[in-house]
């Protein structure tokens, strides 16, 4: 997949490649050593997958915390001893008062809203209120289809936290290049190994 073998447009139809007796012997000879270079390739192709796979989910979580980017507390923040915060999302598009109004149909207690981002699909919010009324607001805004940011973290910022990720992103980046160079290495050995399949 990574050292593509050079054949001619004809070459597969020539079925599998004749050998020597000596070649045959060698290959019986280096069988141990064969089988370990195929399990390591298996496992160069394990990692590569996993760092693949972890580098779609950070794009993902990347994607998710862009529209919180300016938010200056950790999306885990969930208030005080005195108040209870709710930083997500609601369905449709709101702006400061309409969201008030919104809330206000379903809600009766003080509170203080803002807008983070808004888009015709949804809108980012930032909610808070007295603790003895964070029940009541969830349920007002469950009203209004509320979703928590997936993408929790306590102590990091949205914009520290994308950042983080980035540079985790970055790193799995040169590791996939690395172990794709790894197994190219092995492409000197392409005929032990078809021997062995």
């Amino acid at each position: 997949k990574f050292a593509p073998q050079k054949k001619g447009l004809l070459s597969s139809l020539n079925g599998r490649r004749e050998i020597t007796v000596d070649d045959y012997d060698n290959n019986v000879k280096n069988l141990r050593q064969t089988a370990a270079i195929c399990a390591d390739i298996n496992a160069l192709q394990s990692q590569l997958t996993d760092c693949e796979n972890e580098i779609v989910r950070l794009k993902i979580a990347v994607d998710e915390l862009k529209s919180y980017k300016n938010v200056d507390i950790p999306t885990g923040f969930t208030g005080t001893a005195y108040t209870h915060a709710f930083i997500g999302a609601v369905k449709g598009e709101y702006t400061p008062v309409t969201l008030s109004n919104a809330i206000s149909q379903h809600f009766s207690g003080d509170f203080q809203c803002e807008v983070i981002s808004s888009n015709a699909l949804q809108t980012h919010i930032f909610v808070i209120t007295h603790s003895k009324n964070s029940e009541q607001m969830f349920e007002a805004l469950s009203n209004l289809q509320f979703a928590r940011v997936a993408n929790v973290d306590n102590t990091l910022t949205p914009a520290e936290k994308i950042s983080h990720m980035t540079k985790r992103m970055t790193a799995l980046e040169v590791e996939t290049s690395l172990i794709r160079r790894l197994i190219c290495d092995y492409a000197s050995d392409r005929e032990n190994i078809e021997f062995l399949i």
